[in-house]
């Protein structure tokens, strides 16, 4: 018997594998050009809790009601991800998320998939705050 809530993980997982299937045989065919590739532009690292902005871009245009995923890297298949559709910018923002629990740097993907383009994927790399204070003792010593 499942638990109250265990669900919509289940759930909204089934959705993504989905979407990554029918994205990926509406373009199975091979492209001469790369117009239909999805590029991700995002920071390489973001600290906790911050605010950023991801860019999907095909052939250099930004691309509309793009669905973009954040997720854990280690914790696929729980509800540790965030999802986001691009605005007419091609932009979709974020929150960092908190790694209080962890108290160590975590590598997250960023996914990027609308049917008729080709997928991408992109990792970032979440800076645990707790981390970052303890470089700025070793240089102030």
């Amino acid at each position: 018997m499942l638990r109250k809530g265990a669900l919509i993980p289940i759930i909204l997982t089934l959705q993504f594998l989905f979407i990554i299937l029918t994205s990926q045989m509406v373009c199975s065919e091979p492209i001469d050009n790369n117009d239909l590739m999805l590029n991700i532009e995002s920071p390489e690292e973001i600290v906790e809790t911050n605010v950023f902005t991801v860019t999907i871009l095909a052939n250099e245009t930004p691309v509309e009601d793009v669905l973009v995923i954040l997720i854990d890297n280690i914790r696929q298949y729980r509800d540790e991800y965030y999802i986001h559709r691009t605005d007419s910018y091609g932009k979709a923002q974020f929150i960092a998320p908190s790694l209080i629990d962890w108290n160590v740097n975590r590598t997250y993907s960023i996914f990027a998939m609308k049917v008729g383009y080709i997928s991408n994927e992109k990792n970032i790399t979440i800076i645990d705050i707790p981390n970052i204070q303890i470089k700025e003792e070793i240089r102030t010593t």
